[in-house]
């Protein structure tokens, strides 16, 4: 059934576009002053050298990456091309390659031909619906999108492999990958301030794509279906309103036999849409905004949910089980010169009461940004706190136990433009802090509370020398971290100094920089790290340029153990 299901929707994009290409001007192609093929390319390679005995990355790499353009009086064609080392790439049996080849290579290919307001996707592309549904995941396959400019109707179309099958049991992963193919469809009904969206996306694991899967435990193959409502609304001039609600319906092994769900019956008559059973489960995800806008302040109030045990097949991470309420106030003073940004929220955890612990965090901060007429100088000012507490019972001891986190961080920079015997100079000085103490009791006894401080200061200055074309730019650095159990600190300058130099034909552009770091435990000094850059651009045509950087670096330890490693990269591109 799944398989009849991907030839009818390759079917219907098939006659999607040719709906369109159909219609086209096909006179419009004797021009051929209006064909136009442009782009770039560019050729890296990498030669590393170590001390160490055990290598810590290939000692030569190359990589090929290409981005062209074909422009016609009717569409235009984008297409991008990764080629590299990472992975075998057999130029006389390209799908054979392709397909033994890991998840998702790193030799990519694909294209996104656009007639108007009409974008196809075809090769490795990635999409985005929304956050909580296709969260812009990578997928290879083959997608639409149509968004006239000034239409009521948009509509996004995908249809793809988002997971090639991994049928290798790695050393110390016991685990394979299933292959994954999803589809999915979008549409928009209205204009950009005040529209209504639906959203539809499925994917599955194909279960008899690797060996084994029948008596497989560390993996089980996954079903899913995503179904969204988005909305975005114009109340008045000053007021705008969006919102999200998502329901997703994930069955996590599809082998265990077909099981009605109580409570959920429409999953149970959704046909080949969903597979439900005993591993089945349905939670929703919602995010609402509330926007009023002046001319001198902002307010938003927003309120976000994502049900325990929330997934989606079309996003890489989500949190879940987590609800907050937060509000956002940004005032201008002074006829702009002065903002004020004031954040509050409170959120919580374990909303279906089923974990033995529930934490509640609160946060809250300011900050300020303070600019005079002419510009000169810049101050910046910020701070937050972050209060969380948890409770658990313990049922064993009849006791209760809990847990507080308190963060408080604080950052200020100030920055200062000013001129030096003609030359434009500018200098910033930046001070970050941040305290964090945690705590907790089980009944009457009190755990020892870990506190942690965290300082760093930094100063620069760059200097620009316009006449010789030369750039000086110094930074200092230092960084304290204080524990209950020790503190460690380090402290080092960083210059760097960048030239140009113009001949009869092209210009040459060198840059040089050094940094060293000395860091200490408990302010006695456990080692040091050197590192000096040379790197060399040379224009060799308006269209051609090539580079070559070279970076040496010593790592000194306490016991006196030095690492020696060595970086020259080579790097050529052309514009056409």
């Amino acid at each position: 059934m799944y398989k009849i299901s991907r030839f009818i929707l390759i079917v219907i994009f098939s006659l999607y576009n040719i709906q369109f290409l159909h219609s086209q001007e096909l006179s419009s192609f004797k021009d051929k002053n209006q064909y136009k093929f442009s782009g770039s390319i560019n050729l890296q390679s990498a030669l590393y050298l170590s001390s160490d005995s055990v290598k810590l990355r290939d000692p030569f790499f190359w990589q090929l990456s290409g981005n062209f353009n074909i422009s016609t009086p009717i569409f235009t064609i984008p297409i991008s091309l990764t080629l590299s080392q990472q992975q075998k790439f057999d130029f006389d049996n390209f799908l054979q390659s392709q397909k033994t080849a890991v998840t998702q290579p790193f030799n990519q290919f694909g294209m996104s031909p656009k007639y108007k307001s009409l974008t196809t996707h075809i090769g490795y592309r990635s999409l985005k619906f929304s956050e909580f549904s296709l969260s812009g995941n990578q997928f290879m396959g083959i997608g639409t999108d149509f968004s006239p400019k000034d239409g009521i109707f948009k509509c996004k179309l995908i249809y793809g492999r988002f997971a090639k099958a991994i049928d290798t049991i790695l050393p110390g992963d016991f685990s394979k990958t299933f292959e994954r193919w999803g589809y999915g469809i979008n549409t928009i009904i209205g204009n950009d301030k005040n529209n209504f969206g639906l959203i539809l996306f499925k994917a599955k694991d194909i279960s008899n794509s690797i060996s084994g899967f029948d008596t497989l435990v560390t993996s089980q193959p996954a079903d899913n279906l995503v179904f969204g409502i988005t909305t975005k609304h114009k109340i008045n001039k000053k007021i705008n309103f969006d919102g999200e609600i998502d329901w997703s319906a994930y069955t996590y092994d599809t082998r265990r036999e077909d099981s009605k769900l109580e409570g959920y019956t429409y999953l149970n008559n959704l046909g080949f849409l969903f597979y439900a059973n005993t591993t089945s489960y349905l939670s929703k995800a919602m995010n609402y905004n509330l926007n009023f806008k002046e001319e001198k302040f902002d307010v938003k109030l927003a309120y976000r949910r994502i049900d325990p045990d929330y997934r989606t097949m079309g996003s890489v991470y989500l949190n879940n089980d987590f609800e907050d309420i937060s509000g956002t106030l940004k005032y201008k003073f002074l006829k702009g010169r002065l903002n004020l940004g004031l954040t509050g929220g409170v959120q919580r955890n374990n909303l279906n009461k089923t974990k033995v612990s529930e934490t509640i965090r609160l946060i809250n901060s300011i900050t300020s940004n303070y600019s005079p007429i002419n510009n000169k100088w810049n101050l910046n000012f910020g701070f937050s706190n972050f209060n969380s507490q948890s409770q658990m019972s313990v049922v064993n001891f009849g006791d209760t136990m809990r847990f507080a986190q308190i963060t408080k961080s604080l950052n200020l920079q100030y920055s200062l433009n000013s001129k030096l015997k003609g030359n434009n100079l500018s200098s910033f000085f930046s001070f970050n802090f941040q305290d964090a103490n945690v705590g907790s009791n089980i009944g009457s006894i009190n755990q020892q509370e870990l506190k942690t401080n965290f300082y760093n200061a930094s100063f620069g200055s760059s200097l620009i020398l316009s006449k010789v074309n030369t750039n000086i730019n110094l930074l200092i650095n230092a960084v304290n971290n204080i524990s209950n159990e020790l503190s460690s600190s380090g402290i080092g300058p960083t210059l760097s100094i960048s030239k140009s130099f113009k001949t009869k034909k092209n210009q040459i552009r060198t840059n040089f920089s050094f940094s060293y770091l000395k860091s200490f435990v408990e302010w006695v000094s456990s080692g040091q790290i050197i590192n000096s850059v040379c790197s060399l651009n040379y224009q060799i045509s308006k269209k051609q340029t090539l580079s070559l950087n070279t970076s040496l670096s010593q790592r000194k330890i306490s016991n006196n153990e030095n690492l020696f490693e060595s970086i020259t990269t080579l790097n050529y591109n052309l514009r056409f």
